[in-house]
């Protein structure tokens, strides 16, 4: 089939937006240039593909991407673009229907090759949903079950089972306890083939060197797929097969996944810490305790350390150190709400404290002047001075670091429990973790009990703020507000080390809280100016600062932006990307790897016209929000948004914070011609017009501006001017 490139096909037919110029081969045939008709059936432009190269059996047949594992089918033709080179290969259902039959063979090097397709066909939707109509999921379930897979197979077999079960086409109830030990078993085996194999004393044969060496590679790869893939799918199991999480958790124990931090393969690092997450946060209450305990112990801990100080990157892995160290954190949960009561077993040891406490914040004075307890305790802060225990019924509580209190001592018994609840409001403290944030520090990791040193490093930076302050009792809230502004500036340069921590909240000293606030005060007041004519100035700026934030908004939705991929309520670990087009007519969209910033002729095939988008819904609007996680107070945990662009479609976006997502609902609201309701708009208008008000006031310095509009003088008597010229 011949043709001339012109605005007619080789038929003379004109070529309008609805068709596309492209290219498909077939092996052993010449390629064809052909125009694609998009509101053509799709299995008419096969067949008339197959009568061109003289093919039978049309409906053998589908048209595949030359370079990729995907089959052009009727839901995605329309990201097909200009240029595009296709193939036609064998239909899905052909194709599903051979390596199902290869895989049913007794040969093992026939399963083997089929194996190896298989693991490139099973990401594609289509050929995923015949392989598993015709039950292929349970044959690839009872091949690994037998146990006769090895190496390259198994790693193929896993790899390609975990493909078809994250389409969501079957259930994951299939899933037998067989099949959990045996994957299990995969991770329980060593990791990689240890160093310094070959015998010293046998003769030097570079030839016989390269092949063992090579050998040992690929043993090395094909575990590392093995290792990755059976963490994957154990991960999976326990998120998604609540019946069988006693199987895994009596099968693959914190030791058994521990070793395995230790290998250079990133990939397996990510999936060790998603597994160990996922069984703390799905453990029953029978196994919570002892899941909570495996989670503190030194040797997690030190192995999580190891990985936090090689500076890890990537989207998923930052993630999963975040839920790690929030789940860290959620073991202090039970202390956090536990009260102290009288009828408690701990009371006695807390009493104890308590008078330990008295003790030695008044060990210098006679025995006859600490006769007056409620004195002493008064003086030690708390509220209740006959029963000072009672203060501790308003849990979070702490019972260290307390003296005596004067007129300007601090009261440290009053503010340790002030202070833990702090601390723990900070580090969000038995919230459920994020989905998708990457907010993680690591000084946390470096210690066994991070809390506590924490704790003790913000106590001593109160102490000096009491002081700085000269603070009485009556300033007790305000000395507290400054010192959780301390900490979480601290905390917001992301220091490596208790020790950087507690350098850089020495530098946050008070005096210097009052610079930082009046410099932010500043700011704000020179725009919130309250005289007249500065406000009115400032309101005819801002339609003109309005625009620029405008967009800049819409040049932020050209740039575009990386996604992730979810899945039931979680990531997936996959991604796509987003963008729109230069002359803001279209979104354009596709599949991408994590940090990849694809080419948009190249990947983003997808697209939606501006003109069809008819509303955007954000948070909790959003029609999947009840499937996402909240947390204990009934918030969404995820920024989301949703693009709706006919009845029965949408373009779901999942954000990792909420800048980006700012940012992006405010291109879309721009692009709509509506306006822009992010805090992040109302930051940058009051940031770009204070700068703008500045430019314009500079010739005012020195100069009071009058609150009020002077008077406009009466017009003349009459107009009737006269002028001498000379």
């Amino acid at each position: 089939m011949a043709m001339i490139m012109t605005g007619t096909d080789y038929r003379g037919r004109v070529l309008d937006d609805n068709t596309v110029r492209l290219a498909v081969t077939m092996k052993g045939q010449n390629a064809q240039l052909v125009v694609f008709e998009q509101d053509k059936p799709l299995r008419s432009i096969i067949t008339m593909l197959c009568q061109d190269w003289s093919l039978s059996n049309h409906q053998d047949y589908s048209l595949q991407y030359q370079d990729a594992f995907i089959y052009v089918t009727e839901k995605n033709r329309h990201e097909l673009k200009k240029g595009t080179i296709l193939k036609l290969t064998d239909s899905p259902q052909k194709a599903a229907s051979a390596i199902f039959n290869q895989l049913r063979l007794s040969d093992q090097e026939e399963r083997h090759q089929a194996l190896k397709k298989l693991t490139l066909a099973a990401s594609d939707f289509a050929f995923a949903t015949e392989f598993i109509a015709k039950k292929g999921s349970g044959l690839l379930l009872g091949l690994v079950e037998g146990g006769e897979e090895r190496g390259e197979s198994l790693g193929c077999a896993l790899s390609s089972f975990l493909e078809l079960m994250d389409h969501g086409i079957v259930s994951w109830d299939l899933i037998t306890a067989v099949f959990v030990k045996r994957v299990a078993g995969c991770v329980k085996e060593s990791p990689a083939p240890k160093e310094g194999t070959l015998n010293p004393k046998a003769s030097i044969d570079p030839v016989a060197i390269k092949k063992a060496e090579d050998a040992a590679i690929a043993k090395k790869i094909f575990d590392d797929v093995i290792t990755h893939k059976a963490l994957g799918l154990l991960e999976a199991i326990v998120n998604n097969c609540t019946d069988l999480y006693s199987t895994v958790a009596d099968e693959i124990t914190f030791r058994d996944i521990i070793p395995h931090l230790n290998t250079g393969n990133p990939e397996i690092k990510t999936s060790c810490i998603a597994l160990i997450n996922a069984l703390c946060l799905r453990a029953p209450e029978d196994r919570k305790k002892k899941c909570d305990e495996s989670l503190a112990s030194k040797e997690v801990r030190v192995a999580i350390l190891e990985v936090v100080q090689k500076n890890p990157t990537g989207s998923d892995m930052l993630h999963q150190l975040y839920v790690f160290q929030q789940l860290n954190f959620n073991l202090l949960e039970r202390k956090m709400v536990t009260k102290l009561s009288a009828n408690s077993e701990h009371f006695p040891k807390y009493k104890e404290y308590l008078m330990d406490l008295r003790r030695i914040a008044f060990s210098s004075e006679s025995e006859s002047k600490r006769a007056n307890y409620t004195a002493d305790y008064r003086k030690l802060g708390f509220e209740d001075c006959a029963n000072p225990s009672q203060d501790f019924n308003e849990a979070p509580h702490v019972l260290e670091n307390s003296s005596r209190g004067q007129e300007h001592e601090c009261p440290f018994g009053r503010t340790g429990i002030v202070l833990t609840k702090i601390c723990c409001e900070i580090l969000n403290v038995g919230e459920t973790p994020d989905e998708t944030s990457q907010d993680f520090f690591p000084l946390f990791f470096a210690l066994d009990n991070a809390f506590s040193e924490f704790f003790c490093t913000c106590i001593q930076r109160l102490n000096k703020t009491w002081k700085e302050m000269r603070a009485t009792l009556q300033d007790f809230d305000k000395v507290m507000d400054v010192v959780k502004e301390q900490i979480v500036r601290a905390l917001n340069d992301k220091q490596s080390s208790m020790i950087k921590f507690k350098s850089r909240l020495a530098q946050l000293g008070y005096n210097e809280i009052l610079r930082l606030r009046n410099v932010e005060r500043s700011k704000k007041e020179e725009w919130d100016s309250q005289a007249p004519p500065v406000v009115a100035l400032r309101e005819k700026v801002k339609p003109e600062i309005l625009d620029v934030i405008r967009r800049q908004r819409l040049n932020f939705l050209k740039e575009g932006l990386q996604f992730p991929k979810m899945s039931r309520g979680r990531s997936t670990g996959k991604f796509w990307y987003c963008r729109l087009s230069p002359n803001n007519k279209v979104l354009q969209y596709g599949d991408t790897d994590d940090g990849v910033i694809p080419n948009t002729e190249d990947v983003l095939f997808n697209k939606i016209l501006v003109a069809d988008i008819q509303t955007m819904n954000v948070g909790k609007e959003c029609y999947f929000a009840k499937d996402l996680r909240t947390n204990r107070r009934g918030a969404s945990v995820i920024t989301c948004c949703s693009i709706i662009y006919d009845p029965d479609n949408s373009l779901d976006f999942f954000f990792i914070n909420q800048s980006s997502f700012d940012m992006w609902t405010d291109g879309i609201n721009a692009l709509l011609g509506r306006e822009m309701t992010s805090a992040q708009t109302q930051t940058d208008l009051e940031t770009l017009l204070s700068m703008e008000m500045k430019l314009r006031l500079l010739d005012t310095t020195n100069i009071t501006i009058p609150t009020e509009q002077p008077p406009i003088p009466p017009p003349p008597s009459n107009l009737n001017f006269h002028f001498v010229f000379e």
